[in-house]
């Protein structure tokens, strides 16, 4: 009896201590249950609050200017990371579970790094083509300021874009601050192109300008030249003397191409009518022999040539013959050739003095073997007397234009050419 009144106590001794380690354990699984819960709770939390971050952030960005296209691929990653479902156990959570929801937070985060980053190298990029802009403006500037052009205006908005350069943060001031600059310089590029065309057509103006001055200079003196040689004659030429010095007047103050044009019509007309009196006069005081057919002669004295037909003067034109050290052979020679157009080599070579770079001419007449021509140069000024020794020809008889026409179409191969050192 005494037996089974001791195992009876020894189990419950037992029973007593099991339930009451049982009961402890139970406690325990309990509080760590509910501190492990907890955490997830704050772990999810600290996950949304880095998505609504983002997002923030994202929005901003899209408000300063940033351009959807370039955060599209960051919001696609974060949608990724922020919609992954995390596998969690079914009664109490690991560490790993804890860890992976630590981890989706910090990517969440990262990605909202990223997409500042973005929208700063975005402004960066902004800047640098705004300070870039303003350096060229800058430029301009000065390249219109040695053109001539008032540019005091692109000087105040230079002043203001430069100032706003300080304060500019984010893409969307910056991208409208530098299209402003670029509206600007293209305004000034447009002004400094008008004024190049300007300046250009000035110089175009004063350049026909002084050629038609050149023109008629040459006009009035060969006019005098033939009023002087028709009082040689003792031809009436008091109105052709009182038009020339008209003439001589109006080109002193002629400003207006058309102006120029009409003086230097007028001095060859009366230079026609000169040189037809003094024509008139010549063959009348000195008669031609009756030599049938077509003569050309030539004096160099006078630098002067003349078309005969039948032994009346046809015509009567100043020319240029050759140079001293390259002078016009005399003589009685014919017309061997006739070209038009006519391409002329230099006979000597690269280097030498005489050299010169191949030429056109519309009329060449080859009267002499070595290549002697009567021929036109549109490249000459000076004509008549003196013309040989001043700006003489290689040995060719240059013949102004007009008048080289006339002969050209008039003397056939085979016309006599006379060339003589004196008068005629």
């Amino acid at each position: 009896m005494k037996r089974i009144n001791h195992q009876f106590q020894t189990l419950l001794i037992c029973t007593v201590v099991f339930s009451t380690l049982f009961g402890v354990e139970s406690a325990s699984v309990l509080v760590a249950n509910a501190t492990e819960s907890s955490q997830i709770t704050s772990l999810k939390d600290q996950v949304q609050k880095a998505h609504q971050e983002f997002n923030s952030g994202i929005q901003k960005a899209l408000a300063d200017g940033t351009t959807a296209k370039l955060l599209e691929p960051i919001q696609q990653q974060e949608k990724t990371t922020y919609s992954a479902t995390l596998q969690q156990p079914l009664f109490w959570p690991t560490l790993s579970f804890l860890q992976n929801l630590k981890n989706k937070t910090q990517k969440i985060q990262a990605l909202k790094t990223k997409a500042f980053i973005i929208e700063l190298n975005l402004e960066n990029q902004l800047h640098v083509q705004t300070l870039q802009s303003i350096a060229d403006l800058t430029a301009n500037i000065k390249s219109a300021q040695s053109d001539g052009l008032n540019t005091d205006k692109y000087n105040t908005s230079l002043s203001k874009f430069s100032l706003m350069t300080i304060t500019l943060a984010i893409p969307s001031i910056e991208n409208k601050t530098l299209q402003a600059l670029q509206a600007e310089l293209g305004k000034l590029n447009h002004d400094i192109d008008n004024q190049l065309i300007f300046q250009q057509a000035q110089r175009v103006v004063q350049q026909a300008l002084q050629q038609a001055q050149q023109g008629v200079q040459q006009a009035l003196q060969q006019a005098q030249s033939s009023l002087a040689r028709a009082k040689t004659l003792n031809v009436d030429v008091t109105t052709d003397s009182n038009k020339l010095n008209s003439l001589s007047q109006q080109f002193n103050t002629a400003t207006d191409l058309t102006v120029l044009q009409s003086i230097q019509d007028q001095s060859h007309i009366i230079k026609t009518d000169l040189d037809t009196k003094y024509n008139a006069a010549w063959n009348a005081a000195h008669p031609a022999p009756k030599v049938a057919g077509k003569i050309i002669t030539v004096s160099l004295m006078r630098q002067e040539l003349r078309a005969y037909q039948d032994g009346v003067m046809l015509l009567d034109t100043v020319v240029a013959t050759g140079r001293p050290a390259l002078s016009t052979p005399t003589g009685t020679f014919s017309i061997m050739a006739k070209y038009s157009p006519y391409r002329m080599v230099s006979p000597w070579p690269y280097g030498s003095p005489y050299y010169y770079s191949p030429v056109w001419m519309s009329y060449a007449m080859l009267w002499h073997d070595g290549g002697y021509f009567i021929h036109d140069a549109p490249w000459r000024t000076v004509w008549g007397p003196g013309a040989n020794t001043t700006s003489g020809t290689h040995g060719c008889i240059n013949v102004p234009l007009s008048g080289e026409a006339w002969l050209y179409n008039w003397a056939p191969i085979g016309t006599t050419i006379q060339v003589i050192a004196g008068d005629f």
